[in-house]
This record gives C-alpha cells, sequence and structure tokens, in this order.
C-alpha cells in the first residue's frame, strides 16, 4: 500500500500504483519538473522530501511520510506540506531528488517505480555549477564543486539511463521542450499520460503561461564556460544528443540507447576521463582540485554502479576475475596460522609480477597495501592499474585516497616532530 489513510492524507485512487522518482544532473530543472507535475490535482511530487545519502531515505514512501516531521531524513518539509494538502484524490504519488540516479538499481529492488529524468544541455549545466561555486554566500553548495564536474556527472546520469533493465517505465524530458517555446503543453501532457493521471486543462494552462513570463530570460540569458572548459565540451562532442531530445522532447530508453551508445563509444575513443583529470586543476582561485577525493568517494567509491564509465574502458572478463579469487583463495589458506596481511602481500604482488598487464591485481596489490598503511606503495599499484584501465573510477579513486591518506599521515608525523 503507498498510503495508510488518516485525517490529513488525500485518498489514493490506486494505492497499488507504482511510485515515481523524478531525478536528473543537479541544476537541470528537476526541481521546475515536479512544480509542473503538482500542478495537477491528481499527482504530488514530494520536493526532494527524503534527503540524500539515498539508503538512509525512506523507500517506499506513503502519504503519510510527507506529512510526519519525524520520518528520517525529513527536508523541505514545511513546503511539502502546503503541495499536498489541498489535493483530495491521487492517482500518482512520488518525490524529486536529482541524483535518484547514483543508487537506482538498489531503490527499484525495494520497489518498482516509474522514472523521470530531466535532460538539459550540458554546458549549461556546467555554467549553473560554475555559477554556484562562485557564489560566496552560498551554503549549500561547494566551492570546488565547478563545471567539468558536472559534465562527468552528466555521462553517469546518461550511462544509468541507458542501462535501466528491460521493462523498466522510463521517460526523458527535454529541458526546452518542458520549459520553452511552444512545446510546452505537449510536454507537460506526455508527462501527466505517463503517470496515467489524465488530461487537466487547468493545469497545462497554468504552467504554461508561467513558463511564458521566464522565456526571454532562458533563451536569451548568456552562458560563457571557462575556455577549457568549452574546449573539453567541444572536444568530446558533449551536445551531441541536444538536437535529437529537442526534435523528441520526451524519449524511452529504448528510443535513445543507440544514440547514447553512440556517444559513449565516442567519449571512450577521446579519453574523455584522463581529460577531465588533466583539466580539473586549471580553475583560477577554486578548491575544484582539491574537491577531487571529496567527490569520488562520495559520489561514486559507494554507489550501486560506482565504476562509472565500466562500458568506456577495459572491464575485467571472467578469466581475470576468477585469478584473482584464486589468489586470494591461495593466501587465505597459506596465512590461517601466519601472518596474513604480509602473506596476501606476497601473493598479490607475485601475482603483478606474472600477470603484469592485469589491471585488476595491480588494484588488488593497492587495496592490500592501503590496508597496512603503506600509501606511498599503494599509490604507485593504483596508478599502474589506471594506466591499464584509463576508465576504470576505482583505480583512480584509490590512487586519489592513498595518495590524500598519504599527506595526512606526513602532517602527522611533521606536527609531532616524528622522524620520517
Amino acid at each position: 500500500m503507498l498510503c495508510t489513510q488518516n485525517d490529513q492524507c488525500p485518498v489514493m485512487q490506486n494505492p497499488e500504483a507504482p511510485l515515481f522518482l523524478v531525478m536528473g544532473v543537479p541544476r537541470s530543472g528537476t526541481t521546475a519538473l515536479a512544480d509542473a507535475l503538482n500542478r495537477h490535482p491528481a499527482i504530488f511530487c514530494g520536493i526532494e522530501r527524503f534527503d540524500w545519502p539515498l539508503e538512509k531515505a525512506v523507500y517506499p514512501f506513503c502519504i503519510d511520510d510527507f506529512f510526519d516531521p519525524q520520518v528520517p531524513d525529513a527536508k523541505f518539509h514545511e513546503r511539502n506540506l502546503a503541495i499536498v494538502q489541498p489535493k483530495t484524490e491521487l492517482v500518482a504519488l512520488g518525490n524529486k531528488k536529482p541524483r535518484y540516479y547514483i543508487s537506482l538499481p538498489s531503490l527499484l529492488q525495494r520497489q518498482p517505480a516509474r522514472l523521470i529524468w530531466t535532460y538539459r544541455n550540458p554546458a549549461h549545466t556546467a555554467f549553473s555549477w560554475n555559477a554556484r561555486a562562485l557564489n560566496t554566500e552560498d551554503a549549500g553548495w561547494h566551492r570546488g564543486m565547478t563545471g567539468l564536474y558536472a559534465l562527468v556527472e552528466f555521462t553517469q546520469m546518461l550511462l544509468t539511463f541507458r542501462n535501466l533493465p528491460e521493462g523498466t517505465e522510463a521517460l526523458m524530458v527535454d529541458y526546452n521542450g518542458l520549459f520553452l517555446g511552444k512545446g510546452i503543453r505537449t510536454t507537460l501532457s506526455s508527462l501527466f499520460d505517463f503517470l496515467q493521471a489524465g488530461s487537466d486543462e487547468k493545469a497545462l494552462s497554468e504552467f504554461e503561461q508561467r513558463q511564458e513570463r521566464f522565456a526571454d530570460y532562458l533563451t536569451n540569458k548568456q552562458r560563457e564556460l571557462y575556455d577549457f572548459e568549452q574546449s573539453f565540451y567541444d572536444r568530446h562532442g558533449l551536445g551531441e544528443l541536444d538536437s535529437i531530445m529537442t526534435e523528441l522532447k520526451t524519449a524511452t530508453p529504448q528510443q535513445l540507447r543507440p544514440q547514447i551508445d553512440s556517444f559513449l563509444l565516442r567519449l571512450a575513443q577521446s579519453k574523455f576521463l584522463n581529460d577531465f583529470f588533466l583539466n580539473i586543476s586549471r580553475y583560477p582561485d577554486s578548491p575544484a582540485a582539491e574537491f577531487l577525493p571529496n567527490y569520488l568517494s562520495g559520489l561514486f567509491a559507494n554507489a550501486d554502479n560506482a565504476t562509472v564509465f565500466t562500458v568506456l574502458g577495459q572491464s575485467l572478463n571472467k578469466q581475470h576475475r576468477q585469478l584473482v579469487n584464486a589468489i586470494h583463495e591461495h593466501s587465505r589458506i597459506q596465512c590461517a596460522n601466519g601472518d596474513v596481511a604480509k602473506a596476501v602481500l606476497r601473493h598479490a604482488h607475485q601475482a603483478v609480477t606474472r600477470h603484469p598487464d592485469n589491471p585488476s591485481l595491480h588494484k588488488s596489490l593497492g587495496d592490500q597495501l592501503t590496508r597496512m598503511h603503506r600509501f606511498q606503495e599503494a599509490a604507485e599499484a593504483f596508478k599502474r592499474a589506471s594506466k591499464l584501465a584509463p576508465y576504470d573510477m576505482a583505480a583512480r579513486t584509490g590512487m586519489v585516497q592513498a595518495l590524500t591518506l598519504l599527506q595526512a599521515n606526513t602532517k602527522h608525523r611533521q606536527d609531532h616532530h616524528e622522524p620520517r
């Protein structure tokens, strides 16, 4: 059941109807999309009612949860109350949180949901990230979260959309189609139909009139990136899907999969991720480079699809995985009555000696060296793994974390005047 009814709770006309989730790269119109949906009298879309990290959020949720401030991860509580209280009968209940796609597989395992995604020109999204990073009064945005991070996250969003399981009900909505021009009414009607809520003339007219007030501002606003960001954007063809989405206005995974595959293949050939790491330190007077370990570990390391660019890079084949498992099992048996850490390390060194071109073995060596606090050696092992598999985000993350721990450890010794 989606809702346990009480005096405050609207009636769910179909209690067994799937939930829906609204998501998209931050700054790509998810809040405005939720506002558009909430204009329909039979749809309620919460505005980030359940906070990230998503693993701790209430899901599946019910209408009561939006009313109850004691429910964990309460956010924007009063705002959500004001939206839902006037509604008396609902056919669709959902929540918008931009980064739902980071932990989407786990969420969908708990309960099926219809998925609504926003697509915005990634250059415009990157500009918006820069604007917030430059605003020193914006306490809700890290100064290091600049435009290049938005471009990386854009590819993550597309990859997750492309890899949705067959049969998942999902719709990608074009930012311009929903918020600009003559396509607003058609696009919003498609969303209402997707949620099986039926058309509502009052909601369509109100939202269309609202957006007319912003049309000139949104169309004519200057959005200039840093020169190196623009070069990065052009070099990797990050606007490749813009014209396709402008034409379609809404698209299913099946419709976009061939285009996304072509796009991702091009990114692999253009060494996209290497280019990102080379450019992240080029921001003037910005902690973008210092923010990198935080970003990689916080956003990707514990996500369901942590190796963001597996599709782009050299993922391990079955033989390599069996080899790694065999080495670990052999180490476990040999070390049952001895120094486990040293024995595991010895076997890891032997493995990379026997198979020097296997990136997974170098990564395993780095993992073991990190556990033993041999951070400099660990960083070198991860560096070798990254050279062999340039798009293995786990190897990159391990290297960044090892170097960060090395720096912290060095500073600790210096502060305490310990000999090196």
